[in-house]
Order: structure tokens, then sequence, then C-alpha cells
């Protein structure tokens, strides 16, 4: 369990994060060198997975011929090398396969809320929510509603064959760990180069459960869909302290922002920048006080 936030005006309800990280990452490494590299290491977490007790099967996914155990899969193809992580496989091996990939085809990002009182209406909710939104330029975007024989909603937005999908379901009923409303899960998942890039902003983040937890946050604001508000976030170790909303932003700053105007500064001025971002008039304030 990463954090406990019980009810304050950061949240309507008491709740706990009980995860925060990537679900799903598809990675692809072409030509020979890099691919022997990358089917190396997705070999030893293979093995990692047999060793925690998974059964091994051979199969076949996009093309590739390989071996799977768990949420682990490797496999080649005459064009290159292929590995695909899921679930915890996916959360805590990711890092390890970016310096040995050519191209990252999909990453799912999610973040997993525990209730102490189960929000069996809430999924509904949201989905009545979104579909009372404003409509906005552009393609319409689609939103649908399920419900399984478990009583497990599941609200999705998105077409299947866009770069974005988002899912907001019930990963209690789903893991079959908990009743209704008990732990829900907000998720993103993303293909293509919307992907690489997104992938790539993580790996240079030092406070990753901020940014993902941010980043799936806006996709679902964007579309009317309200997460409790997470005022995390600033990791000490592996414990995700809760911090307040001003202290959040800062983190968040520190944590993105930062880098980002570093790499902007490189092809303009300072005071160009500071103009951008609507900070000249305060240090001109400053400036004539002293």
């Amino acid at each position: 369990m990463l954090c406990s936030v019980k009810t304050d005006a950061i949240s309507a309800y008491p709740y706990q994060i009980q995860d925060v990280g990537l679900d799903w990452f598809t990675c692809f490494a072409a030509g020979r060198k890099a691919g022997e590299a990358l089917y190396v290491e997705g070999d030893a977490i293979l093995l990692e997975a047999v060793a925690q007790g998974n059964d091994v099967r051979c199969c076949k996914v996009q093309g590739f011929y390989g071996i799977k155990a768990g949420g682990v899969f490797r496999g080649t193809r005459h064009d290159g090398y292929l590995c695909q992580l899921t679930g915890s496989d996916a959360r805590d091996n990711w890092e390890r396969l970016m310096p040995l990939q050519t191209n990252v085809t999909r990453i799912d990002l999610q973040t997993t809320i525990s209730f102490d009182d189960p929000q069996k209406k809430m999924i509904v909710k949201a989905y009545n929510s979104a579909c009372r939104s404003p409509k906005k330029k552009g393609r319409r975007i689609e939103y649908r509603l399920e419900t399984s024989s478990a009583g497990g909603d599941t609200l999705y937005f998105g077409k299947p064959q866009s770069d974005i999908l988002g899912r907001m379901y019930d990963k209690g009923v789903e893991g079959k760990s908990d009743e209704p409303g008990k732990l829900v899960r907000w998720e993103v998942q993303l293909r293509r180069e919307v992907a690489m890039k997104t992938v790539l902003q993580i790996s240079e983040c030092e406070n990753k459960p901020l940014y993902i937890t941010s980043h799936v946050d806006d996709h679902f604001r964007k579309r009317a869909i309200s997460m409790p508000h997470l005022a995390l976030i600033e990791v000490e170790g592996a414990r995700v302290v809760s911090r307040s909303d001003n202290a959040s932003r800062l983190a968040y700053l520190r944590a993105v922002t930062s880098k980002t105007i570093a790499r902007v500064l490189e092809s303009y001025d300072l005071e160009t920048v500071l103009e951008a971002l609507g900070l000249e008039e305060y240090l001109r304030s400053e400036d004539n006080e002293r």
C-alpha cells in the first residue's frame, strides 16, 4: 500500500492509494546486436517469473514466436525481438528493458485506489458524468459501460484502434479479491508514438509515481471523469507521502516541468522563458523592492 488519506478537503471518501505504475509494457529491438541484448534481459525476467511458480508455454504474440510465463513474454521474428510485460511484471521490470529497446509500442499507466467504504456506484456515476459533458471540437469520444456477472463495472472511452484508450474498472471484482466498489483502477492505454513519447518522459522523471498518477488523472479529467484528489506525492524510498495541494504542485514542478524548462533554455534566453511562464512581472517586482 502506497499511501493513506483520510476524509478531509482532499477527498470526499476515505481511501488508500493501493498501486501506481505501468501495467503493460511492450517493446521491440531491431537488428541482431540490439535484439540479442533485449532477448537476454527478457529471458532473465522470464526465468524469474518461472522461479515464482508460473507455468511456461510456447505462444505467438504479434507474429513473434516465443515463450511466456506469468506476465512475461519474449519472442523473435525475422526483423527483431519483442518483449511484453503485464501486471506486476510490467510495473517492476520495465526499466530493465528500456535501455535495450529501439521502440516501445504500448504502455498502460494505472492508479489503483482502495476505498474504506465501497463505492459501488462510482463507475456508473463517472459514465453518466462523461455522457453529459459538453461536446468538444473534433471527433466525439465514445463511452461505454459494461457490468460483469460478478457485479463489477467497467467504463471504457476511446475506439479500439486509437492510440489512447481509457478504462475505469472494479479491480477487486476482476481479481476476485474484494467486494464491488472496494478497489477501483483508473487506467490509460497508450500505443505507437504516444507510448514511446510518454515512456521516455517517465524514464527521465525522478518521481515516477507522481508523473504517472498526474498523467492518468489528466486524461480522465479532460473527459469529465474525476479521480479522488490525490495530493500525494513525494517519494521517500518506496513510500508515497500525502502532501498539501501546493506542495504537490511544487513537487510536480521539480520532477517534470524543470526538465522541460532546462531543454527550452538551450534554445532561448532566460528572459524569454520567464515571460512565457508569466514570471517576468514577479521578478521585476522583486528587483524594484530591492
